[in-house]
């Protein structure tokens, strides 16, 4: 920014770029005006040159530094509160149930039929795996068990909406849907028999 930049700014541009004080945004476009009108000698000219323009450039970076550092802050501020904001508030979801199939070596979508399909689970957004699972479980298992045997003869884990295994470290629904942006959450029980070593007879 020139002095004729500098001269026809306004005080809230002059502010922006990190002149704060009115004092020194009035000295600045005295200046400005002074070097435009050729009130300052060729010497002072030549003098002050290189020094108005280590000023500007030094003004200019401290306020890029501010303009980055707001920004940075204004983001984790907004997602710190969108997170705390969500803490506490229910949700409802959908859920569904799979089953391992040993014959195709993968989980399988359970049908109505046989006890699965879609249903919806209102729940806390902090809740976490275990407690995921619980409210899954008293969905489509209420009395313990399925069309597949009992539940405790099953390895039970809670799956995301493209069917892979979600882990307990650090869950809960809330940083699932942010981390996600889901508008529409589904999330999957999924069920395994255990394989038990064959007897020798």
């Amino acid at each position: 920014m020139d002095a004729v930049a500098v001269n026809a700014a306004k005080e809230i541009d002059l502010q922006q770029l990190g002149l704060q004080k009115m004092g020194d945004i009035l000295a600045l476009k005295a200046f400005s005006a002074s070097f435009i009108k050729g009130n300052l000698s060729r010497k002072e000219k030549e003098e002050d040159r290189d020094d108005k323009k280590k000023r500007l450039l030094s003004l200019c970076q401290t306020a890029s530094l501010r303009v980055r550092s707001a920004r940075k802050h204004s983001r984790t501020t907004l997602e710190t509160s969108l997170f705390q904001e969500q803490k506490g508030k229910m949700r409802v979801i959908q859920v569904g149930w799979m089953h391992f199939n040993v014959s195709k070596q993968k989980y399988t979508l359970v049908r109505m039929g046989r006890g699965g399909g879609a249903r919806n689970l209102t729940i806390p957004v902090d809740s976490g795996v275990n407690d995921m699972i619980a409210a899954i479980k008293a969905i489509f298992f209420p009395d313990g068990r399925n069309v597949f045997g009992e539940l405790s003869d099953m390895q039970i884990h809670l799956g995301s909406f493209t069917g892979d295994l979600i882990s307990c470290e650090d869950f809960t629904l809330a940083q699932y849907i942010n981390e996600h942006k889901l508008s529409k959450v589904r999330l999957y029980i999924m069920t395994r028999l255990f394989e038990w070593p064959e007897s020798s007879s």
